[in-house]
């Protein structure tokens, strides 16, 4: 009979294999932004040099025009604007489309007991929007991946980064406003006042409202005790009373700080859900190392019978210790 421990263990060859793999995968993904990069600004100095050419093009035509011609010119011109009323335009209003995947109520407990699954991994990004959060996206909806997000206020592009997230079927919810610590933290009135924030700044860009969220540093932080003893425990029991849920998590990638590397965060994410039947990975989409990580994992999964799927209330219960 197979050892379990020799059992998770790849051979040196295949190790290597996948390695090898990842690599090129992330080559390619290098290559790729370096072509756009010089598409891109290629097009723009196209544009330059052609508006250029029309501008010089101009003045040499109107400066062979004889006096009487300008002067018949600037007098038909201020004629037909003094005859135009200009028509006043509003902004054209923007609507979100409801995301398109939803929850059935089945729980992930459920689905694993009646055959709908046989290993579940809420792939979960906190912080953002942020500068790589599009590229993630795209990783995304590549493999059809549905994952969450908990957002936060730094105002980066919040009209399309947070509306193309639910629009994409994604899960977004409240991570908080600030997310300063000696803010949300100073007392529950504060948590709340900041939460509202970032939930009225959701409701506007996605059209939805968050029922669940995550704590900065996940309900078991003890740096809250610095600036409010015993808040975590009051904060947490005030949200299960508004009939809200807090995500912590069980499997950390450890690009919160143990970690730069996009190899380490695949290693701790693959390496970390295969304890659990059921994971709630945490990753941050700020950074590049993490986002680059994203396709291996997701390639790991698949060749692995997990199932991924986005986050909403009811569907799994992933709470830490309060230690305050």
């Amino acid at each position: 009979m197979t050892d379990p421990q020799e059992k998770r263990e790849l051979a040196p060859e295949e190790a290597r294999r996948r390695k090898q793999a990842r690599l090129k995968r992330q080559k390619e993904r290098k290559r790729k932004k370096i072509i756009r990069f010089c598409i891109a600004w290629g097009s723009v100095a196209l544009v330059v040099i052609l508006v250029t050419v029309l501008v010089v093009s101009c003045a040499v035509n109107a400066g062979k025009k004889n006096p009487d011609q300008n002067k018949e010119s600037e007098t038909a011109t201020t004629e037909a604007a003094m005859e135009t009323t200009p028509e006043t335009t509003t902004p054209e209003e923007t609507t979100t489309e409801a995301a398109k995947s939803g929850w059935d109520g089945v729980t992930a407990e459920e689905m694993i007991a009646n055959g709908q699954a046989t290993k579940i991994v809420f792939l979960t990004f906190d912080d953002g929007p942020g500068p790589y959060t599009e590229e993630l996206l795209d990783i995304l909806a590549k493999y059809d991946v549905k994952a969450t997000f908990f957002v936060t206020g730094n105002g980066y592009d919040y009209e399309n980064i947070l509306a193309r997230e639910y629009r994409d079927g994604h899960s977004v919810a409240v991570h908080t406003y600030t997310h300063d610590y000696e803010t949300v933290y100073s007392s529950e009135e504060a948590y709340w006042d900041d939460f509202n924030k970032m939930n009225d700044l959701l409701e506007e860009y996605t059209g939805h409202r968050s029922d669940f969220f995550r704590f900065p540093g996940g309900a078991s932080n003890e740096v809250s005790w610095q600036y409010n003893e015993g808040i975590m425990t009051r904060l947490t029991q005030q949200a299960i009373e508004m009939g809200l849920d807090y995500v912590d998590w069980d499997v950390s990638s450890g690009d919160g700080g143990a970690t730069d590397n996009s190899e380490d965060v695949y290693y701790n994410v693959t390496n970390g859900i295969e304890e659990y039947d059921i994971s709630v990975v945490l990753m941050h989409d700020t950074h590049e190392f993490t986002v680059n990580a994203v396709e291996d994992i997701i390639l790991y999964c698949r060749e692995n019978g997990y199932t991924l799927l986005p986050f909403y209330k009811g569907i799994y219960e992933c709470h830490h210790g309060v230690n305050n």
